[in-house]
């Protein structure tokens, strides 16, 4: 259920903003994936606006067959 998942996104589990090491993480994180640094600022109007139709079409993005690679891993000696 969305709803449920907005709820759990809203908690914001092992988040500590009071730590060097939480704005560290944030800052290489927007860094590498060009995203707006002040993206912290606004992230509960963000998981409450998020839909269905948003969630099906970042799906759509990331788990495209183009995006992905099988690894196939056999222990040895089988």
């Amino acid at each position: 259920d969305l709803e449920v998942v907005k709820r759990i996104f809203s908690q914001k589990p092992g988040r500590k903003p009071e730590e060097n090491s939480y704005w560290l993480s944030s800052l290489d994180h927007n860094y590498f994936h060009d995203e707006n640094i002040l993206a912290e600022d606004n992230y509960e109007e963000v998981v409450k606006a998020l839909t269905v139709k948003d969630i099906k079409q970042a799906a759509t993005q990331y788990f495209d067959k183009a995006n992905t690679i099988e690894i196939l891993m056999k222990p040895e000696g089988k």
